[in-house]
């Protein structure tokens, strides 16, 4: 069989050390058919970002970048070079995350192996300063919570689909693509950690009123959903909106998924909970993180060899 071959795209502002770990984790693939394209998000930081760019460069010419002269964001910046790809498969790796050595080797070739499959995705250890946990991407609904640094997907199919809606930047636009490409029967799942996501506050938790509207322009923007899905992103959207502080909203959200959904356990649950008080809401928000394997719970595991270094 032909290997495949793989483009890279990662966006960075501003880490210039974390960019040279995810970089090191590249270059020690064993999967050899890949190139890696860095763009500087317009860093301006004396440098370091340049710096570290250039020594990526000089280590492995399978490496290009390019500057951007404004400060553009990750989906924007990184959408061209994906929708313009040749290659056969994209990877989107985050500049503070890293693969393990056989990452693509392993995800690419269960990708020729697996042909309906337009999205291979594994699992991933969550890394923050308290140590490393396990974390299913398999796990969420209704679809699974994959992150973009644990998977590859089919250059054409992504291209087909319109890539990641830019609208929706960092609020659910994975989400989206996995509607567009077909749903979860065109995901396969990799039952191993192949990934490190660095585990730090997201955007969403950062701004969950943002996360909120986003999940609402999600299900306007697909009205082909089934109303099961639909009442599953309205009760979610509700969760956002309650936990950033307009309970108004999100009990409104939460009687919509009901109505759109009479079984929606966590419409029901949501409004029920809304009427009490809207810490409960913001309670059982965090039970449910806890599920999708937020947990506190720290696994200990063995670094990389060249983290060691």
């Amino acid at each position: 069989m032909t290997e495949a071959s793989v483009l890279i795209v990662t966006s960075t502002f501003k880490r210039p050390l974390q960019l040279l770990r995810a970089g090191h984790s590249i270059i020690g693939q064993k999967y050899n058919k890949w190139r890696w394209h860095i763009v500087d998000d317009c860093s301006n930081d004396d440098g370091w970002t340049e710096s570290a760019i250039r020594e990526l460069k000089r280590l492995d010419s399978r490496i290009s970048s390019s500057y951007n002269s404004i400060n553009c964001g990750a989906t924007d910046s990184k959408r061209p070079y994906m929708m313009n790809a040749t290659s056969d498969y994209l990877a989107s790796l985050d500049d503070d995350d890293w693969w393990e050595d056989a990452f693509l080797s392993i995800l690419v070739r269960t990708g020729q192996m697996q042909k309906s499959a337009t999205i291979v995705y594994s699992d991933c250890w969550a890394v923050n300063d308290r140590g490393y946990r396990y974390w299913d991407c398999s796990k969420g609904k209704p679809f699974p919570n994959i992150l973009p640094s644990c998977a590859v997907m089919r250059t054409r199919n992504y291209i087909d689909a319109g890539g990641w809606d830019v609208r929706l930047k960092d609020y659910h636009a994975e989400a989206e693509l996995y509607i567009k490409v077909g749903g979860p029967s065109r995901l396969h799942h990799v039952k191993l950690p192949l990934a490190y996501w660095s585990d730090n506050s997201s955007t969403m938790s950062k701004n969950p009123l943002k996360s909120g509207k986003g999940l609402v322009m999600l299900v306007s923007m697909h009205p082909e959903m089934s109303n099961k899905d639909k009442a599953t992103y309205l009760a979610r959207a509700g969760l956002h909106f309650t936990e950033g502080g307009d309970s108004l909203t999100g009990e409104a959200l939460f009687h919509e998924a009901i109505k759109t959904y009479p079984l929606n356990l966590e419409g029901l649950s949501g409004y029920i909970a809304n009427k009490i008080s809207s810490k409960v809401v913001v309670l059982l928000g965090q039970i449910y993180r806890k599920w999708l394997g937020m947990s506190s719970r720290v696994y200990k595991v063995v670094p990389p060899q060249w983290w060691k270094e």
